[in-house]
């Protein structure tokens, strides 16, 4: 089997199984104070975790841990309220790297993404923000168009 069909049958599965992950976390975050989810995120983003270096955190590093868990919501949040950068970046702080369209990697990133979204916008055209939630290895992307979300996804490693 080819690298290239295995990796699309890992990002499908992995697609598959994030989504219905997405929801337990949207759910379980649902009755949290509005501002949880960023306060949290906020909270856990400078600690160094495995990824990043550190020792292991279940916090920081495991799949579905208070980092990832705040991250999914807030990646929900923005995208239904299609939020302004500037709520973008209270929520959740600069982002650890931008791409503009025409750079490689915004190209590799768009290729690689598992969007929340069914049909994300024409991403091609827009900004991207990625924040780190285990290092480089796992991150979170926003595709922001005139200044909103207009899409979002997830860029993971998939070993």
């Amino acid at each position: 089997m080819s690298y290239s069909i295995r990796r699309r049958q890992l990002s499908l599965a992995a697609a598959v199984w994030c989504g219905g992950m997405t929801l337990v976390a949207r759910h379980a975050l649902a009755h949290a104070a509005e501002g949880d989810a960023a306060r949290t995120y906020r909270t856990l983003r400078p600690l160094r975790g495995h990824f990043d270096g550190g020792r292991w955190s279940d916090d920081v590093d495991r799949w579905q841990g208070r980092k990832h868990v705040a991250m999914q919501a807030l990646a929900a949040e923005m995208l239904r309220e299609r939020a302004r950068a500037a709520q973008l970046r209270k929520s959740m702080g600069e982002p650890d790297a931008m791409l503009e369209p025409g750079q490689p990697a915004h190209a590799r990133a768009l290729e690689q993404a598992q969007w929340l979204n069914a049909a994300p916008a024409p991403v091609t055209t827009t900004t991207l923000w990625l924040y780190r939630w285990r290092g480089r290895h796992d991150q979170l992307m926003f595709a922001l168009a005139q200044g909103r979300v207009v899409a979002a996804g997830w860029l993971h490693e998939l070993e």
